[in-house]
């Protein structure tokens, strides 16, 4: 009988030691984020010097970027498949070509400069005919396309304040303007439109109601970040940071929960990112003064 319960207490205490040791092992050691095809493209090809920002790959992978160098700014359309530009176009020398949006067949390109802090201009994106701009109270920060083939939502900086403004293609009104939280550096809004996410310098992403503007909940990511993507769904953001000289880094993170669901690493100088229209890959928009190029990552959960 000694000998039994000397043998049953010996296996508790095994028992009860793998459970603290686990115990431990989960509160010293964070969970880290699943990495994603981490730090090599399988896509790359030459956009022009300045690259600034884009749009999604289409089914042919035809892509737009804008872009400014020495010899002003400039839309242009590339081929990821042959890596070549199919054809270019002068933008106005506004200062400079800061944002690129598309809604259905309308491209709009924005702009930040001294002489009328911000304009906003137009572009069919098969024809590539200009259709007009419209000057803006402050310079561009960022700017989204809709998915009525005609609206768009810009981030202006007017003065201290960041306003996030509603203007369609065939008014130069805009339709609604929302006050968002002071240091906003970038914005997406949800699939619906009812809600914008408003991400502030210091790593914070405020979630705001629309129209009312007012502020619900927040969410910490890096503080570094300073680019705002979001997956067509609706799900997960794409939160571009400075992670040094040598990278830039994504993290994907859920809407709903806030944690960090999956990392990578892009090229330095990144400006732009989005994701493509299935959210099977990361389309990255990289510029210097002296180079450009389009990236795809692949996405894993």
């Amino acid at each position: 009988m000694k000998i039994r319960t000397l043998v049953i207490a010996a296996g508790l205490s095994v028992v009860l030691a793998a459970i603290a040791i686990l115990v431990v092992v989960g509160v010293v050691q964070p969970v880290s984020p699943v990495p994603a095809d981490a730090s090599k493209p399988v896509l790359s090809a030459p956009s022009p010097a300045g690259t600034s920002a884009g749009t999604a790959p289409t089914a042919t992978t035809k892509t737009w970027v804008t872009s400014t160098s020495a010899e002003g700014n400039h839309l242009s359309e590339l081929s990821l498949e042959s890596k070549k530009v199919l054809r270019s176009l002068p933008l106005e020398n506004a200062g400079q070509a800061t944002a690129l949006a598309q809604s259905g067949p309308t491209l709009a390109a924005g702009f930040s400069g001294p002489d009328h802090g911000g304009l906003l201009s137009f572009w069919d994106a098969k024809s590539g005919k200009h259709e007009g701009s419209v000057v803006l109270p402050g310079s561009v920060l960022d700017l989204n396309g809709a998915t009525d083939g005609h609206t768009f939502d810009v981030l202006v900086e007017e003065g201290t304040e960041q306003v996030a403004l509603s203007m369609n293609a065939l008014s130069p009104t805009p339709t609604r303007s929302v006050k968002l939280p002071t240091s906003t550096i970038g914005m997406v809004l949800s699939p619906d439109r009812s809600q914008i996410y408003a991400l502030r310098t210091g790593g914070r992403l405020a979630y705001v109601e629309a129209p009312s503007g007012a502020v619900g909940s927040s969410i910490a990511v890096n503080h570094e970040a300073f680019r705002l993507g979001l997956s067509n769904d609706g799900l997960q953001f794409y939160v571009l940071s400075h992670a040094g000289k040598l990278h830039d880094r994504v993290d994907v993170v859920s809407v709903t929960t806030g944690r960090i669901t999956s990392s990578l690493f892009t090229s330095p100088s990144t400006r732009w990112i989005l994701p493509t229209i299935d959210n099977a890959r990361l389309v990255t928009f990289v510029g210097t003064p002296t180079s450009g190029r389009v990236e795809e990552f692949r996405l894993t959960s």
